[in-house]
């Protein structure tokens, strides 16, 4: 992207995008997710677009979006790596797509980008039989209780992103529950926030927090590491946040659950401590 096209999202961000996000770097995020889709299929002016836009982001000091924003890029540049690879199939460009997406650290895929990838991945021969051991997801809360109480809708909420990660939902308790692939333990929690003076028309906020305490995979003996997600939401009811913060807590959950699983399936074919930084690519 050249430097006239980042004036130009500097000044849609100053026109208008303010007014309907609130916040300057959610703004400068969107920018670029519609820059992208603008994009269409070219995957070398994807890498472009989200190379510009996280020097831009990194210059104004956007460090909320900064997780995210390199999770397009690297996955982006896996892709095109991936196709100007000597790869003969497309399983194995896609397996080398993911192998790049397992080496990275500390940044944030979108789930439906990071699914697509891996749907496609384990309906090919290659990734049955690579991902076979992964593919049933049962979770058990140690806080049911409260949240048969206040969160009724928790587990319909997270089996719908699993789902849509790839993972095949199995409910906790019932017979196929038992031969699960990952057993996953943690906590679902929500708070009502305190508006600050500046909230508009102190609509009401939530805030829901998921952690994942462990992801046993009872066939291996062993586990995958925890971790915690959490979004925040304001809506003009309470039940509203608390549903919005749920589902996107829910997504950033599956995309992390689904990018985890990838880098213990191809912990054996990677160096891990090797990882790509998306901020140094030759693009």
């Amino acid at each position: 992207m050249t430097p006239l096209a980042l004036l130009l999202i500097a000044s849609l961000a100053q026109a208008g995008a303010l007014d309907h996000y609130g916040d300057p770097a959610e703004a400068h995020y969107a920018l670029c997710r519609r820059t992208e889709l603008e994009a269409r299929e070219d995957v070398e002016r994807i890498v472009g677009v989200w190379k510009a836009c996280l020097s831009e982001a990194e210059r104004l000091s956007y460090d909320t979006v900064l997780p995210a924003i390199r999770g397009n890029l690297a996955l982006a540049s896996a892709m095109l790596d991936a196709t100007r690879s000597s790869a003969d199939t497309q399983a194995e460009r896609l397996e080398r797509a993911l192998i790049a997406v397992a080496r990275q650290r500390d940044i944030q895929f979108r789930l439906d980008k990071l699914a697509h990838i891996y749907r496609q991945y384990t309906v090919t021969d290659r990734g049955r039989s690579r991902m076979g051991a992964y593919r049933d997801v049962s979770f058990r809360w140690s806080n049911q209780a409260s949240i048969d109480t206040g969160l009724t809708q928790v587990n319909e909420v997270v089996r719908r992103y699993m789902e849509d990660a790839g993972f095949r939902w199995t409910d906790y308790g019932h017979q196929s529950a038992s031969r699960a692939d990952l057993v996953c333990r943690g906590t679902v929690r929500a708070r009502v926030k305190e508006p600050s003076d500046t909230d508009l028309d102190q609509l009401p906020i939530v805030e829901t927090i998921i952690a994942i305490d462990s992801i046993k995979l009872p066939g291996a003996e062993r586990e995958i590491q925890g971790f915690l997600t959490s979004a925040t939401a304001q809506a003009t009811t309470e039940q509203g946040a608390l549903e919005a913060s749920l589902h996107e807590a829910a997504q950033s959950m599956a995309a992390l659950m689904l990018h985890r699983v990838i880098q213990t399936s191809f912990a054996t074919a990677i160096d891990i401590e090797d990882y790509l930084d998306p901020s140094v690519d030759d693009y």
